[in-house]
């Protein structure tokens, strides 16, 4: 009986489940793929800007000809959300953790205004701080009860933190600093991420309840900074810091400073999103003129999803992968945009398992997932419905998965 066996036999009055079945061969996981993302009725470009912490849903903006913000899924296709009342265009910027609550922003005869949509409620136009004309929701937590974005104010631009209770709220600027955006938030809401001035000069910055708005600093020679995606948990910031003239993705964390991603030869890159753990990154880099969608790991190091891809038997006939903007909760679903036969498209890239009892990722359901899980949630680690909790609904949740297979 190997090591995995034998600790999953010592659970055994935690597991109402056998030795034999713990042990059973792995089942094999879905084929990877990628999908266009299709446009809207009549038009002719579509861009994605995010994905749902679950894979099932991404969000942007379809050119109609006018530019319309859209939901797609795959049951449903690409569902244009209309705009807000006297506005000619609108953009869907962030998705909820399951795909049911799109923020954005759409133009209106006072400004674009940052809004909230529901099936249920369509879009609603969720305001602008004090004495502001403008703003855009740029980021929204997992449940869709808190929105993170921008606002005009009587004191100037201000990144700002939304609920349905309070409505927005300034959350300032670093000290120095006169004017701020928030571009991305975590999962639970209590930390926002984006750009703010400071006396040196534009800076990344993370703010949470606790500690206010924090200056996450630059990369060594850099004299500018900005953050655009945050784990789940809110430890881990991406985004981009100009250093000697050339712009290069950054991943930080308050143990290690702001780690430099790197770049393709000669060339930028930035960093937009990140899976709810912080160990998957992904955005955009140049290869020469064009611009190529990456995907970060501590164990691979940057690479480009148009020769990545290939590798995982994923057909790229007719594309060309130009960014990454978005990266579910699992880091398994990617989302961003392309050239397919030259036309400007969003796409969806499914890289491994159907199967959510794949815990570790590793392309089969066995008994390796079934320890990893287990030592995950006695860390307390191990959210696996990602309702931002981890409790003993992640365990049933996960022992209906497991003995369900693939």
């Amino acid at each position: 009986m190997n090591v995995v066996c034998r600790r999953a036999h010592r659970l055994g009055r935690i597991l109402a489940v056998s030795g034999l079945l713990l042990c059973s061969a792995g089942a094999p996981a879905m084929a990877q793929s990628l999908t266009g993302l299709g446009f809207l009725p009549g038009g002719t470009l579509s861009q994605a800007y995010g994905v749902s912490a679950d894979g099932a849903a991404v969000v942007g903006y379809s050119q109609t000809p006018g530019d319309r913000a859209f939901r797609w899924t795959s049951a449903g296709g690409m569902q244009g959300l209309g705009t807000i009342p006297l506005s000619d265009a609108s953009y869907a910027w962030g998705v909820s953790g399951d795909g049911s609550v799109v923020v954005g922003s759409s133009g209106a005869t006072t400004g674009g205004r940052a809004f909230r949509w529901t099936s249920a409620g369509g879009m609603v136009d969720i305001g602008t701080l004090p004495g502001g004309l403008s703003s855009v929701g740029n980021g929204v937590s997992a449940d869709g009860s808190i929105v993170a974005g921008g606002s005009d104010s009587s004191s100037g631009g201000r990144a700002f933190r939304w609920t349905s209770a309070g409505g927005m709220v300034s959350l300032g600027t670093l000290p120095g600093g006169t004017s701020s955006v928030a571009s991305g938030i975590s999962a639970d809401g209590g930390a926002v991420v984006g750009m703010s001035g400071s006396t040196s000069g534009g800076r990344a910055y993370r703010w949470t309840m606790a500690d206010g708005m924090v200056n996450l600093g630059v990369l060594a020679g850099g004299n500018l900074s900005s953050a655009f995606g945050v784990s789940a948990d809110g430890a881990v910031v991406v985004g981009y810091s100009r250093t000697s003239a050339r712009e290069r993705a950054f991943r930080w964390t308050s143990a290690g400073g702001m780690q430099d991603l790197g770049a393709f030869t000669g060339g930028i890159s930035f960093a937009y999103g990140v899976s709810a753990d912080g160990a998957r990154v992904v955005g955009r880099g140049t290869v020469g003129l064009e611009s190529h969608g990456f995907m970060w790991t501590s164990a691979d190091g940057m690479v480009d999803l148009n020769t990545y891809l290939p590798t995982l038997g994923i057909n790229l006939s007719g594309w060309l992968l130009q960014d990454a903007t978005g990266i579910s909760a699992d880091g398994l679903t990617i989302a961003g945009n392309g050239i397919h036969n030259g036309a400007y498209e969003g796409y969806i890239a499914h890289l491994a398992r159907a199967c959510p009892a794949d815990f570790n990722h590793d392309g089969v359901v066995n008994s390796q997932d079934f320890f990893d899980f287990l030592t995950a949630f006695f860390a307390g680690s191990a959210d696996f419905n990602r309702d931002g909790v981890t409790n003993s609904q992640d365990f049933f949740d996960f022992l209906t998965a497991f003995f369900a297979g693939c």
